[in-house]
C-alpha cells in the first residue's frame, strides 16, 4: 500500500496545478476550484483500480474532472459573473500591466457567458492545449461535437471581446 501511496502523491504533484487551472476558469472561483480538485482526486484514488490503461491516463483524469465541474455547477447553479483574478507575472510598465489585467478579467468575464460543455471545450483547446480528439474523449462525443463546440465559444468569446476593446 505505501508503494501505492507514494505512486498517487506522484499524480497529485504531476496533475493538480492543471486540474486546478482548468476548474478555476470552469468555475471562475478559486475555493470552489480547489474543493473540487481535491473531490476529483479522492475520486481517482479510489477508482484507479477501474482505469483502463488503453486510453491516456491525464483524458481519464480530466474526464473525472469535468464530470465534478458540471455536477457542481449544476449544484451551485451560479448566477453571478465576478471576475477572476489571475497572476500575470512580473511586468514593467504598470498601465501595460494593468491592461492585461483587464484582459484577462475581461477574458474570465466573458467565459462565464458560454455553456459550461463550450467552456470546457475552449479552456482545455486554448489554454491547456489539449488535443480535440482528447477532448472527445474526455467528453466521450464525436470529434465534430467538439470542433462545434469550439467553434461557438471562439465565436462567442470573440463578440464579446470586441466590445472591450
Amino acid at each position: 500500500m505505501k508503494g501505492d501511496i507514494n505512486a498517487f502523491e506522484n499524480l497529485v504533484e504531476r496533475y493538480e496545478k492543471r486540474l486546478f487551472t482548468v476548474a478555476v476558469r470552469m468555475l471562475n472561483n478559486e475555493v470552489d476550484a480547489r474543493e473540487v480538485v481535491i473531490i476529483v482526486f479522492e475520486k481517482t484514488f479510489f477508482a484507479l483500480k477501474t482505469y483502463k490503461k488503453q486510453y491516456k491516463f491525464s483524458t481519464w483524469l480530466y474526464r473525472i474532472l469535468l464530470n465534478e465541474v458540471y455536477d457542481f455547477l449544476k449544484q451551485k447553479k451560479r448566477q453571478s459573473l465576478q471576475p477572476l483574478p489571475l497572476s500575470l507575472g512580473h511586468l514593467q510598465d504598470p498601465s501595460k500591466e494593468l491592461e492585461k489585467k483587464e484582459f484577462w478579467a475581461a477574458v474570465s468575464e466573458a467565459l462565464m457567458y458560454l455553456s459550461s460543455k463550450e467552456r470546457a471545450t475552449f479552456v482545455l483547446s486554448v489554454f491547456n492545449r489539449i488535443s480535440v480528439d482528447e477532448i472527445a474523449d474526455m467528453h466521450n462525443c464525436p470529434r465534430g461535437t467538439v470542433c462545434w463546440r469550439l467553434f461557438q465559444a471562439r465565436s462567442k468569446m470573440a463578440k464579446i471581446l470586441k466590445m472591450w476593446k
